[in-house]
């Protein structure tokens, strides 16, 4: 997994290239309604039964996974 991120902008221009992928401008975390601040992006295997993805985070989950290292949320995609 990498992460796609620009904290120095609060994440403006990754939620300019969130709608150019055709992301939502909203976390994907189920239940977050939070804006767009980080890309996460699965290269193909990275996840059982699915090809490459992208998915939108929100600021406090970028913190959060960064600090632990851990991406354990579910998604709405």
């Amino acid at each position: 997994m990498k992460i796609i991120a620009d904290p120095e902008t609060g994440g403006l221009y990754t939620i300019a290239l969130a709608i150019d992928w055709g992301l939502p401008q909203n976390c994907q975390v189920e239940g977050c309604k939070e804006k767009t601040f980080a890309i996460l992006n699965f290269t193909d295997g990275e996840i059982e039964g699915r090809k490459a993805i992208q998915i939108a985070i929100c600021k406090k989950h970028y913190e959060e996974g960064i600090k632990t290292g851990v991406v354990k949320w579910r998604f709405i995609l």
